[in-house]
């Protein structure tokens, strides 16, 4: 169901994975607040406790998919709840980039007066990290719809398949706040606002093509 390839899925779910990981959120607020008290390490150790919380949500999606999505019209419905839900998205995404702002320096120097010692280290970094992706609205909404309908797809891969859209997934989350935590601690000042809103603004319009790519394999399955 998924022409593109094992290479062309990890792509896409990195790119996906991208438009997500960029966004403001409560994430990024761990990720630049224990950045200052830890230094870099602390922008993956998020992330592998973002992983966690994440890899369960793909096994599950998995596992529940195996069984209904044998029904076609099923997996034409995901796939236009996804499809949909990507053109929302990518619509936040586009508007956002107009006037969007990382304020790193601000973010960073708001942590330091805020008071921060040296905490319980990483691990309490990563806890973190599992308790801003599952207590944020959008998160959930984003893998009841667009991760569900992702997913879907790749299971036409076998167990492969997820296991491939997680990778590309993931890879994104590490390499967008390895690079901000790396910002942070390094005080590196070459990216600017524009460059981020102009990736955020390429992400978007990725969305929406993804988005028809959905809907097209959604109306397939009801024709």
């Amino acid at each position: 169901m998924c022409p593109v390839g094992i290479l062309g899925l990890i792509s896409t779910a990195f790119v996906v994975g991208l438009s997500g990981a960029m966004g403001p959120g409560s994430l990024l607020v761990v990720v630049v607040t224990d950045t200052v008290k830890r230094g870099f390490w602390a922008g993956p150790a998020a992330i592998v406790g973002h992983a966690a919380a994440e890899i369960a949500v793909v096994a599950l999606l998995s596992l529940g998919l195996g069984k209904v999505l044998a029904y076609e019209k099923v997996l034409g419905a995901v796939g236009l709840i996804g499809g949909a839900m990507l053109f929302y998205f990518g619509y936040g995404t586009v508007k956002t980039a107009r006037n969007a702002t990382l304020s790193l320096e601000r973010a960073a120097e708001s942590a330091r007066t805020s008071g921060t010692g040296s905490g319980k280290g990483l691990l309490s970094t990563a806890i973190a990290g599992i308790a801003a992706s599952i207590s944020n609205p959008y998160w959930i909404l984003w893998w009841a719809t667009v991760g569900a309908a992702h997913v879907a797809t790749s299971t036409s891969y076998g167990a492969f398949g997820p296991a491939a859209f997680f990778a590309g997934h993931i890879a994104a989350d590490f390499a967008w706040y390895s690079f901000v935590s790396l910002a942070i601690a390094t005080g590196t000042r070459f990216f600017n606002d524009k460059a981020y809103r102009g990736i955020l603004f390429a992400c978007g319009i990725f969305l929406f093509l993804f988005g028809a790519y959905f809907l097209k394999l959604g109306m397939e399955s009801f024709l």
